[in-house]
């Protein structure tokens, strides 16, 4: 019987021992199977990591990229913005007043801001000893609307070449509605310096006017600038008045002897500047010229 009960222990605790033996390799099974997928989710959260770090770090490159960029555009714009407010056109000197148009600094027949220049009739393009209805060449005629640019009538464009004209009524007003008039002195001579909004200005002399008499008239205190514009009164056009107190649009007969302070179309400054950016593109090139530049068996 002893035996008997012995028997049975043993096969009791064989059979417990041999249940356990799986069960413990089992619970091993499923640690190491938590481990790898523990090791997997810290792996894939580093990849995020440096992924996002990547995306991040080309982000600031990309906005220091834009900013610096963003800057040079800003630096070249302002050297442009400099070279491009005064310039010259067949040996004239303009200025951008921040206008529709550019404004030349000098009168026609003068070589410097303060100096009078010429006096012209409307519609006429040479000076003359005096200036009466009897030698006008455009008194009396009804079909002339605006001679701006015209090199027949257009004084400016006569006698300072192409691109250059007179300033229309609508260009006129302009100066007077968006720039700032002041009464002042320059080179001992009086008139008005007129300032646009990006600070570049000019001066306007008061040159006074011609008429019938050979001597100037009020030089110095009075002022008066021919428009291309003809009044609807068909013997009179429109002309710029200067005076100490006073500065405004008014008609004018044909036959006066008026000074003309001329204008040039922006186009036509944006024309000038790509012809010499492409100058200055070949001289860079071919800095022995022009010959020096390969031919392509073309001659």
């Amino acid at each position: 019987k002893e035996k008997s009960d012995s028997r049975k222990t043993e096969r009791r605790a064989g059979s417990t021992s041999g249940e356990a033996e799986p069960r413990s390799e089992q619970s091993r099974s499923r640690s190491s199977k938590k481990k790898w997928i523990w090791q997997k989710n810290i792996n894939i959260i580093v990849v995020l990591i440096s992924l996002g770090m990547l995306i991040l770090t080309l982000m600031l490159i990309k906005t220091d990229i834009k900013q610096s960029a963003q800057e040079d555009r800003e630096r070249i714009d302002s050297l442009e913005a400099v070279r491009t407010t005064t310039g010259m056109l067949n040996g004239h000197e303009w200025v951008d007043l921040g206008l529709s148009v550019m404004w030349a600094t000098c009168n026609v027949g003068a070589s410097s801001p303060s100096e009078y220049g010429d006096y012209y009739a409307w519609g006429e393009t040479e000076i003359k000893s005096s200036y009466t209805k009897d030698n006008s060449k455009t008194y009396g005629k009804t079909d002339m609307v605006d001679i701006s640019g015209n090199p027949q009538y257009d004084a400016a464009t006569a006698n300072w070449g192409s691109g250059w004209r007179m300033p229309t009524k609508a260009e006129f007003e302009e100066l007077l509605d968006k720039c700032e008039w002041q009464w002042t002195e320059l080179d001992g001579r009086k008139g008005y310096t007129i300032t646009g909004s990006n600070g570049n200005s000019i001066f306007l002399p008061a040159a006074g006017f011609r008429d019938e008499v050979s001597s100037l008239i009020d030089a110095g205190c009075f002022g008066t600038y021919w428009s291309s514009t003809s009044h609807f009164y068909e013997d009179a056009a429109l002309a710029m008045i200067l005076a100490d107190n006073s500065y405004y649009l008014w008609e004018a007969l044909h036959n006066f002897g008026y000074t003309v302070r001329p204008v040039l179309n922006k186009d036509v400054v944006d024309r000038i500047r790509r012809i010499r950016q492409n100058q200055e593109r070949i001289d860079r090139l071919y800095p022995e010229g022009i010959k020096s530049a390969p031919t392509f068996g073309l001659g």
